[in-house]
């Protein structure tokens, strides 16, 4: 049996949050880049645009972000996404991945210089849509940061059984809606929400 640790043993610990600043820092706080987060929302919304502005902010504390391009692949509509967003300006920080599988995705991590962000566009896309494809993923590189999209069902949760366990599960679970990122987290910040598109939000709260 393992020994118990104290309070002091605890504290004593170093842990290295990132230093997120201004409305990133108001909404996030400032986490740890390891573990699972969950993003998930209605279609149409702003998830991916929303992950992409994530992604580009990631690079100014991590070597690379993988974004795992699984719903769109590599068509037009993702081509857009990117353009809208100048990921261009993250040069080789930024890298797609198109429709890699969680074997694929583990090989990619084995290599030297590998990712330190994994972005899963969306777990409904896996073969294997099981809770232990990210449990693993997550105990053999527990350093890398993972973040999986997920669509929304009726009631405003992640919709199937392995959204709701992953909604359990995350240490960061942000909800958009409105062009809006709710962040619900273990990790600091005031709640404020995200604004992902400030333009369709002050139209939306004029129209209101």
């Amino acid at each position: 049996m393992k020994r118990a640790l104290t309070t002091n043993n605890i504290l004593a610990m170093r842990f290295y949050p990132a230093q997120f600043e201004g409305e990133w820092r108001k909404s996030f706080g400032t986490p740890e880049l390891h573990g699972i987060w969950l993003v998930y929302g209605a279609s149409f919304n702003g998830k991916t645009t929303f992950c992409l502005q994530l992604a580009k902010y990631l690079t100014k504390f991590v070597n690379r972000v993988l974004f795992n391009s699984i719903e769109m692949g590599n068509r037009y509509p993702y081509q857009l996404a990117l353009m809208r967003n100048n990921m261009a300006e993250c040069g080789h920080k930024f890298l797609t991945a198109v429709k890699e599988t969680p074997q694929e995705i583990t090989e990619r991590l084995l290599r030297k210089q590998s990712p330190d962000v994994v972005i899963i566009d969306s777990y409904k896309y896996f073969e294997r849509r099981r809770m232990d494809v990210y449990k693993r993923l997550e105990d053999e590189f527990p350093e890398k940061l993972f973040i999986i999209i997920a669509h929304e069902d009726k009631n405003q949760l992640p919709d199937g059984a392995l959204g709701k366990e992953l909604y359990a599960y995350a240490d960061v679970k942000i909800r958009v809606s409105g062009r809006q990122a709710f962040v619900n987290s273990r990790l600091g910040g005031s709640y404020e929400p995200f604004i992902i598109d400030s333009e369709f939000v002050e139209q939306a709260n004029a129209e209101f």
